[in-house]
């Protein structure tokens, strides 16, 4: 049994939540999450799943493992994209060359827990 214990985070850019073009004229709205503790979030121009690829072939090459030798993804996503939705985790499994490896998603709000949970 081969057991990962490295996790590699790549996120995008740290903005402010004030710049969300939904959250422009919602002052209510800005105001109930930065008194949450929410001033920023991560912006990326690419897809979370192309973000995952990144991260874990980082994680792949701290492991010093190849993808060949996983046996199971969590895969863990709290954004998708209208245009990509659920074939985030194809297209990750495709460009990791790791189609024929068992990929569990979990998405929305079951990512962070799940996060916190690993």
């Amino acid at each position: 049994m081969i057991c990962v214990s490295s996790i590699s985070y790549v996120l995008g850019e740290s903005r402010p939540i004030t710049s969300i073009p939904e959250l422009r004229d919602d002052a209510i709205g800005t105001k109930y999450l930065i008194d949450r503790g929410f001033r920023f979030y991560r912006h990326s121009d690419v897809e979370p799943w192309q973000l995952g690829v990144e991260a874990a072939r980082k994680t792949l090459e701290m492991s010093q493992l190849f993808p060949s030798d996983i046996d199971h993804v969590v895969y863990a996503s709290i954004s998708s994209s209208p245009i990509i939705g659920d074939r985030g985790i194809g297209l990750f499994a495709n460009h990791m060359s790791m189609l024929g490896t068992s990929i569990t998603g979990i998405c929305f709000g079951e990512c962070t827990n799940a996060m916190l949970g690993l």
